[in-house]
Parts: structure tokens; C-alpha cells; sequence
């Protein structure tokens, strides 16, 4: 059993799951929701309805155009378990590339002199650092 879901399996799960989160230490209740589709013409027609319906009850509305998927309202406390689920994953995978490059790291480094592999990493690290500013940059742009 994962102990960590990720965003899509969040909202499969069967009702009342506790799980604790081996990232923070956070123990988690997932609810299943009850999902019901709606159209986007009977949705424009109800939006009050439907918002209500989500807000209080543990619902999701699947909004159709011409009968495809298009959209999901969901609720506020859905949408944050959503982006925590998805940002501790982000984490995982990150955590995960950071040890595969230190494995790497130290296969390269053999026979290295010192000041040679402080060189290496430090052109690294530089490199590294500048991808993470230009990306949060980006993003700030956005």
C-alpha cells in the first residue's frame, strides 16, 4: 500500500482512508467524492446549484461539452488536497533525481584530485542554481 497518494489516485480511493504522509508526517483522511457529470448548457443554467452542492456536500461535477470531459468543479478543500498531493510528488521525484546525481557524482569524482572535484561541483552547483533562477523567474513573469 503506498502511503502517499498521488493526485489522480487521491480521488479513486475507497471512502474513509487514513493515511500518513512519510514526507511531513501529516495524517490524511481521503474521502471518496461522489462524482456526477453535467453539461455545460445545464451547468450554465444551475452554476448557483451546482457551487452549492460542491461547497457543502463532498461532491464533483464533471462539466461535458458535446459530451467529452472539459472541466471539474470541485471544492476548495479539493483543490488544496489536490495541489498538496501534486507538490509532494513534485518533491518525491526531485528528492529522487537529487540522489541519482549524487551517485553519479561520485562515480565521476573517482580519481579525481580534490581541487578537481570541488571545481566540478561547484560548476554544478552554478549550474544548477542558474536553471532554478531562470525557471522561478519565469514562473514569476507568468
Amino acid at each position: 500500500m503506498k502511503l502517499d497518494p498521488t493526485a489522480e489516485e487521491a480521488f479513486n480511493w475507497p471512502t474513509n482512508r487514513v493515511l500518513c504522509c512519510p514526507i511531513n508526517r501529516t495524517i490524511r483522511v481521503w474521502v471518496q467524492s461522489i462524482e456526477k457529470t453535467i453539461s455545460a448548457s445545464e451547468l450554465k443554467n444551475s452554476l448557483g446549484g451546482v457551487l452549492r452542492e460542491v461547497r457543502q456536500g463532498d461532491e464533483i461535477r464533471v462539466v461535458e461539452q458535446r459530451g467529452v470531459p472539459a472541466a471539474a468543479i470541485i471544492s476548495i478543500e479539493d483543490l488544496r488536497l489536490l495541489r498538496t498531493a501534486k507538490e509532494e510528488k513534485r518533491r518525491a521525484e526531485l528528492l529522487e533525481e537529487f540522489r541519482q546525481l549524487q551517485e553519479s557524482l561520485a562515480e565521476r569524482q573517482k580519481g579525481m584530485t580534490a581541487d578537481e572535484a570541488d571545481r566540478m561541483v561547484q560548476e554544478l552547483s552554478d549550474a544548477v542554481m542558474d536553471a532554478v533562477v531562470e525557471k522561478a523567474w519565469h514562473r514569476f513573469e507568468r
